[in-house]
């Protein structure tokens, strides 16, 4: 018995090891054991019980696993939580708790859907890789769940740690969740490579190969060309402490910082200042705005600043603009992140600690069709901090945008790695649209990424700076960009249905 008293501790290791995968760690390859590793544990589980019983000890491993992965991945929450949101370390330790705790029963449900899938299908006996495949499709679907259940947290998808691999050319095709799939597979794959014997082994070495041909062949196509003249950008990095942002005496401080950066490189084509870089409502700045744009529009500049607004029924909004040689469109954050821009169940938690009643937390989310903000070169895809994480919507904010710009303040994050996980993610994003990424931060990271996700220009953190490229417009369209992440999620729903039809036959086959 004591091997399978080891099991959720095996998960739970696993699942600490799986962030070593993504940014800063960056190391892709402990991602692929983890989650063969993760496949093992939960393998050996259901043949222990001939997979009809266990399903606790199932959810355990599943759970032990998430705990694992978010735990160490989203260590980050308690900066947020301790340092900025006033919580003595007890209590911020325990909200984390909660935050995880919470996170990986999404992951216990996923063991709980595998297992019921293959008792449906006929259990291990009726085909032995029927679970390799059904653990495959349920890893990006499990993905795709969290972007949304209780209003999402997309982070530490498996594709992410592979914007430098041959699987990350799928990211153009499929986004991020088709690199999670052959990450999966590739981690499954080499469980069976390692326990399978004869022509099984041979079979489970190309599909654990597949993706990784796959990738590379898809490296080979062109989607996106260059197209036009380049443009100059320049994302301006202030490094305003945040203890002293939202401080009205600092107000002036703060707009004289970005105007003392952005002098330099006035008559750029395009200039980002970060999120909420102004922090006085619109109606109370109306003159400077006006004297902004006149300097930018002098300047031959297109503008964009972030700056709260206030809606006609006394709404707030976070909100970005752009100013001088754009179309003067304002976009309104659409995708929320809980409690740090509004407080779920607020008349019970508003007022119980600091953390609660953070600046900016009373928010509310801009429409989900917007009028895309536009400079020299075209239309923008803007996506304020936390919507970069969502490839949707990213994807819909303007049908082919010339450049995606994403502003964003994560000094609520500290030295930790969630601001290095964040920019991991922009990367993708940049990848899978086929389109330059400009994106300014408060105190990093700051950079200019190319259509194939790479790093041109970036800014050092903790330091004011700004952060200068060439960069084009692109001609044609990511099948990704085109059409999104829906015909995977169909694909991947299917296969499921098709293996457990599969799998009922073979099985009626050997009982009859």
């Amino acid at each position: 018995m004591r091997p399978l008293r080891s099991r959720p501790l095996q998960a739970l290791v696993a699942g600490a090891l799986y962030p070593l995968s993504l940014a800063p760690f960056d190391l892709w390859w402990v991602g692929v054991v983890a989650i063969a590793a993760f496949y093992w544990v939960a393998r050996e589980e259901v043949a222990a019980h001939g997979g009809t019983r266990g399903w606790a000890r199932l959810a355990l491993i599943g759970w032990a696993f998430g705990a694992g992965a978010f735990g160490v991945g989203a260590s980050w929450v308690y900066v947020s939580i301790n340092v900025y949101g006033g919580a003595t370390p007890l209590l911020a330790g325990f909200l984390v708790l909660l935050f995880v705790s919470g996170i990986a029963l999404l992951f216990a449900l996923q063991m709980l859907v595998w297992t019921g899938l293959l008792r449906l299908s006929g259990g291990l006996g009726a085909n032995p890789a029927g679970p390799a495949f059904l653990f495959v499709l349920l890893w990006p679907l499990a993905e795709w769940s969290r972007s949304w259940i209780l209003t999402g947290f997309p982070w530490l998808y498996a594709g992410y740690g592979h914007l430098e691999t041959a699987l990350g050319a799928l990211a153009p095709v499929g986004g991020v969740l088709a690199v999670s799939v052959a990450v999966a597979a590739t981690g499954a794959g080499a469980v069976h490579c390692l326990t399978e014997t004869g022509w099984r082994r041979l079979l489970a070495a190309g599909c654990t190969l597949a993706p990784w041909i796959l990738g590379a062949g898809a490296g080979l196509a062109v989607f996106a060309e260059p197209d036009g003249p380049t443009f100059r950008v320049a994302a301006v990095q202030p490094n305003i402490d945040q203890a002293i942002k939202w401080r009205r005496d600092q107000v002036q401080n703060i707009v004289d910082r970005n105007e003392a950066l952005t002098a330099p490189h006035w008559g750029s084509d395009l200039i980002v200042w970060s999120e909420a870089s102004l922090t006085f409502k619109p109606q109370r700045g109306e003159a400077y705005l006006a004297s902004l744009d006149q300097r930018a529009r002098a300047a031959g500049s297109a503008l964009i600043v972030g700056i709260p607004r206030v809606g006609d029924e006394g709404e707030y909004y976070n909100s970005a603009m752009v100013l001088g040689a754009g179309n003067g469109a304002v976009y309104l954050k659409r995708h929320l992140v809980p409690f740090g821009e509004y407080v779920p169940l607020e008349a019970w938690l508003r007022g119980t600690i600091r953390f609660f009643d953070l600046p900016m937390s009373r928010n509310r989310p801009g429409p989900g069709e917007q009028a895309p903000l536009v400079f020299r070169a075209g239309e923008l895809s803007l996506s304020i901090c936390y919507e970069i994480a969502y490839g949707e919507l990213v994807r819909n904010a303007a049908p082919d945008p010339a450049l995606l710009v994403t502003i964003s303040n994560d000094t609520w994050f500290g030295r930790s790695i969630g601001p290095l996980q964040h920019m991991q993610i922009a990367r993708m994003r940049a990848k899978e649209m086929g389109r330059y990424l400009v994106r300014a931060t408060n105190n990093g990271v700051s950079a200019v990424v190319d259509p194939a996700g790479h790093i041109v220009a970036s800014a050092p953190q903790f330091e004011a700076d700004v952060v200068t490229a060439e960069v084009r417009t692109m001609t044609g369209r990511t099948p990704f960009a085109r059409f999104g992440a829906t015909p995977l999620l169909v694909a991947l729903c299917a296969g499921v249905a098709l293996s457990v039809l599969l799998g009922r036959r073979r099985r009626a086959d050997i009982s009859g």
